[in-house]
């Protein structure tokens, strides 16, 4: 990950900060999300695709920047696999994330 900022084309919001994110129960970080201090069982690359989502609260990001942002090959079809992947993890918590038709993807957790 570089130091430089990441813009999203589609809402401007840098989806590269690296500060945590509290939305109510959930504690995001690139590197972690704990949901009420309990720490889940997400991959390094998944905590970053969901704390781009929760950094960038409440406008919706790209595919095309989570793409680059969270997955390694930095390809939309790695992205959407890694977020089937959270959403399975998380559970019945899956809902935090919002597929918006026409724009990407956005936190709708509380």
């Amino acid at each position: 990950m570089t130091d430089t900022p990441a813009f999203c084309p589609s809402c401007g919001f840098n989806i590269r900060a690296d500060r945590p994110v509290e939305r109510g129960p959930w504690l995001i970080t690139p590197q972690e999300v704990r949901f009420y201090g309990v720490k889940t069982a997400l991959a390094l690359g998944e905590c970053n695709l969901l704390h781009s989502l929760a950094t960038a609260y409440p406008c919706a990001v790209s595919a095309e920047a989570l793409a680059n942002r969270a997955s390694e090959v930095g390809s939309i079809g790695a992205m959407k696999v890694r977020l089937t992947r959270i959403r399975a993890k998380l559970g019945d918590h899956h809902r935090v994330i919002e597929t918006v038709v026409g724009q990407g993807y956005r936190w709708c957790g509380p």
